[in-house]
């Protein structure tokens, strides 16, 4: 029962809504090259990407409408009946069906399944197919004439300001929606994110830039009192609600050693919403408190959302002349991601430490007083390892490919720009199988229904169902995932 009723404020719980996923995901989404941005880009967008870019920009805002298709999949391979917990596990009593609590290291953390047939979800039943749509804004502000200029831009769901979805990454999603999820997608392409820079001259040869990605969260705090503790359905709630929020640095250069060629670097530092300690209370009338001064039963967790580790990247691009006024420029970039420091959902490093890794892009930039074209291609790598063990965090390389459209038109006062884009991210079809050999003791599958598991209502009788190995893993005994993520974006700009 007291477990019971210290999980009621947990399903209460909101957490974090964090402030640059979205956009290391699909990048400008109102740009011709969205993944060379941090190299070649002539909007707001740099105030993000590389804000040393905005020198010199016209002041201008922008808008744009992006819609985004996801078509994704994860095959919950299928699971022999004679590792599913029976109902036998009502009866069954062992130090190592339920082995929780704050001095119990994650590692070590056993929790009482429910039988399979019993399950509030059925396995795989999680739908990954879904459509967002985004509203991009932004604008750049010069403070001093080709010396110093402010950019601010920003992404906004047009569905829902904020999206927390926490899940749980081993046999504990069993009492919850009993399905795998992709670790970077999701929720995460589903907050709000907004971007202020500055960029400055120090002389033609080099441009320096500045900014700040902006971060909030809502800490929650429930008061529980349950009259009869005998029907916990019926319950009083006290929810307070505090909203704050964090500010997560980004600094750039560009150089310019050459007439038409500029070198650029970048460096997003570490950006989440911090841990957020829940601590809830919970009353329960007739309950014998074990601390007479404490009158009440409490309740701790916490959730992180959103997490970005330290990002630092590097381009390199050259504008050629071609005919009639054209200016082409191959454009090379690539960054690397300090992946292993990631904290899951809640608050979590994962036990199978994720690697660093590195993406790359290349692309062109095709540029002309009366319009803009651009291609772009980008390979990301997951910084998921194999995930054999307890573990399942799904994540898959991706190929990326990305083309833009923008036309020029110029009036007596201001100039009008409208722009078209496209982008096609393919996630690599992969394949992960459990290993059997891989003990508890490091970090394998646990046997939720232990082989010493007794029977309490007849001491020292063991169950012939317990033996061997049985789990509610959802991840169990393998999985494939793999789809696409299809972008769209119709955009406007105006220079005054």
């Amino acid at each position: 029962m007291r477990r019971i009723l210290w999980s009621i404020p947990f399903l209460l719980a909101l957490s974090s809504l964090h402030g640059s996923s979205l956009l290391e995901l699909v990048g400008a989404p109102d740009s011709v090259n969205p993944f060379g941005a941090r190299t070649v880009t002539v909007g707001p967008e740099a105030a993000y990407f590389n804000p040393a870019l905005l020198v010199g920009q016209q002041d201008s805002g922008r808008g744009a409408f992006f819609m985004m298709v996801e078509s994704l999949f994860i095959d919950h391979l299928k699971k022999d009946p004679k590792y599913d917990v029976t109902d036998e596990i009502y009866k069954a009593a062992s130090n190592e069906i339920n082995r929780v609590g704050a001095d119990v290291p994650y590692r070590d953390q056993r929790f009482t399944p429910l039988p399979t047939a019993g399950l509030l979800s059925e396995r795989g039943s999680a739908d990954y197919n879904d459509i967002k749509m985004v509203i991009a804004l932004g604008a750049t502000k010069t403070i001093i004439e080709e010396w110093l200029t402010l950019g601010l831009y920003m992404l906004l769901p047009a569905t829902s300001v904020q999206t927390q979805t926490p899940y749980y990454n081993d046999e504990r999603e069993q009492f919850f929606n009993n399905s795998l999820h992709f670790e970077l997608l999701e929720d995460r392409s589903q907050q709000f994110n907004i971007a202020i820079g500055l960029g400055g001259k120090v002389n033609k040869y080099l441009h320096l830039g500045a900014g700040l990605s902006f971060t909030s969260y809502t800490l929650t705090q429930t008061d529980v009192y349950v009259p009869d503790s005998s029907d916990p359905a019926f319950q009083i709630l006290n929810t307070s609600l505090k909203v704050t929020g964090s500010l997560s640095p980004h600094f750039s250069f560009a150089a310019y050693p050459v007439e038409d060629l500029v070198i650029t670097g970048t460096a997003h530092l570490q950006s989440d919403n911090g841990q957020i300690e829940l601590q809830n209370k919970t009353q329960v009338w007739g309950w014998d408190y074990e601390d007479d001064d404490q009158r009440y039963l409490g309740s701790a967790g916490s959730m992180t959302y959103g997490y970005e580790p330290l990002r630092v990247g590097g381009g390199i691009s050259y504008a050629f002349n071609i005919g009639h006024d054209y200016k082409l420029a191959p454009v090379l970039g690539g960054m690397w991601h300090h992946w292993s420091t990631y904290e899951n959902r809640h608050g979590t490093k994962p036990a199978d430490k994720w690697r660093e890794t590195a993406s790359v892009n290349a692309g062109l930039h095709l540029k002309h007083e009366e319009r803009q074209v651009g291609f772009d291609f980008q390979f990301v790598q997951s910084p998921v390892p194999e995930q054999t063990g307890r573990e399942t965090y799904v994540d898959n390389h991706r190929l990326v490919w990305a083309a833009g459209w923008t036309e020029y038109f110029e009036f007596e006062k201001v100039t009008v720009a409208g722009g078209v884009q496209a982008q096609l991210q393919w996630l690599l079809y992969h394949t992960t199988m459990k290993d059997l050999s891989r003990g508890e003791d490091e970090g394998g599958i646990v046997d939720e229904f232990p082989d010493d598991a007794n029977n309490y209502m007849d001491p020292g009788v063991p169950f012939a169902s317990a033996q061997g190995l049985q789990t509610n893993n959802p991840g169990f005994p393998g999985f494939r995932s793999g789809g696409f993520l299809i972008g769209t974006s119709l955009f406007v700009k105006i220079l005054y």
